[in-house]
């Protein structure tokens, strides 16, 4: 499967969900936490918002934290966004695994043109 591709002149909205054992969405808990966050921050910032929002997340869950994913200057491919969730009361398995999604950070639309030159051979 191909990584997900954003622009450097891009942002795109995220939402941690939670879910049960067969991937249906749950309600956080009060207590519940996630930290999401780029390996790499020249490539690409997590901005999350002061309160979820409802609207970046599917019809009928509710979202544990929402927010933007903002491509930075510095291509990249592969880049890891890595969400780990701590829920207050972990069931006997313990806190679930951090979850990682793989994004390409690509160029953007030209703006402008640049010149390279090679390296210089006698006349």
């Amino acid at each position: 499967m191909a990584n997900f591709q954003l622009q450097d002149s891009q942002k795109v909205p995220y939402a941690v969900l939670l879910t049960d054992a067969d991937g249906n969405p749950t309600a956080p808990a009060a207590g519940d936490s996630v930290v999401v966050a780029s390996a790499d921050a020249a490539s690409a910032t997590v901005a999350a918002d002061a309160t979820p929002d409802p609207a970046k997340a599917p019809a009928g869950s509710t979202p544990l934290q929402t927010g933007f994913i903002v491509g930075g200057a510095k291509l990249a491919a592969g880049l890891k966004i890595t969400a780990t969730i701590t829920l207050a009361n972990p069931p006997k398995a313990g806190q679930p695994a951090p979850i990682v999604d793989l994004v390409d950070i690509v160029g953007g639309p030209s703006a402008n043109g640049s010149i390279t030159l090679g390296t210089p051979v006698a006349q």
